[in-house]
């Protein structure tokens, strides 16, 4: 066993900790904006209903559905609504963490997580009431289930990232991609294992399939079409 994979696990908890805190500080600085306020209405729908309106909507409502549960379970302050986006930042750190650790040792996996707890850009998000953190920490959980080769576990990330967010498609394929390059030489049981996994996670969408083309038709959401449109 390496040096490296010996290093403990505490500091990827401090670096949490560190996380935790720097999403918290000042959570309430500015009041919600718009598109806040969009998934903050939805607390005043039903669960049926948020379904029903996911239609007009650019993105898919697992975000939405579970901004509803937090919501019901810990009412709907800003605090509280921004709260749920700020767990969903701490465990896109840590997984960093486990991926790093994963596959270049210890000390790598904590420096990895150290530079996202303090990136600019994830605390932004992690105090968004947004589903951008969601699917963030969703795929990098799809990510390192690839890396441990736990598939079922890959395809129930993967497809509630693509119920968070349609841009996950593009995290599924670079995945697959991967894997057609460097599992070549991987037993056939395992690559049976994998095709399974991605059907789990193609008839799991099917469902919303109709809705995600109806989405893409609407007046609305024309401008997820473009990268720029994917990114907002």
């Amino acid at each position: 066993m390496s040096t490296i994979s010996l290093v403990p696990w505490w500091p990827l908890v401090g670096v949490a900790a560190l996380a935790a805190a720097l999403r918290w500080f000042r959570i309430d600085a500015q009041s919600l904006w718009y598109d806040e306020g969009i998934s903050a209405h939805q607390l005043t729908r039903s669960f049926p209903d948020i379904l029903r309106a996911a239609a007009l909507d650019s993105h898919p409502p697992l975000f939405y559905l579970t901004l509803k549960a937090w919501g019901e379970a810990f009412g709907s302050s800003e605090i509280a609504l921004r709260s749920l986006s700020v767990v969903w930042g701490v465990a896109a750190v840590v997984l960093v963490g486990l991926i790093g650790r994963r596959l270049f040792g210890g000390l790598t996996g904590t420096l990895a997580a150290l530079l996202l707890a303090a990136a600019p850009l994830s605390v932004y998000y992690s105090q968004e009431v947004r589903m951008y953190a969601q699917v963030t920490a969703l795929g990098l959980l799809a990510v390192y289930a690839y890396t441990r080769r736990n598939y079922w576990l890959y395809a129930l990330a993967g497809l509630a990232m693509l119920y968070s967010q349609y841009l996950g498609i593009a995290l599924l394929a670079a995945l697959n991609v991967h894997a057609l390059i460097w599992w070549r030489t991987r037993p056939g049981r395992e690559w049976l294992a994998w095709l399974a996994a991605n059907a789990v996670v193609a008839l799991g969408f099917l469902p919303w399939l109709p809705t995600f083309i109806e989405q893409q038709g609407h007046p609305l959401n024309t401008s997820a079409r473009t990268v720029e449109g994917l990114i907002v």
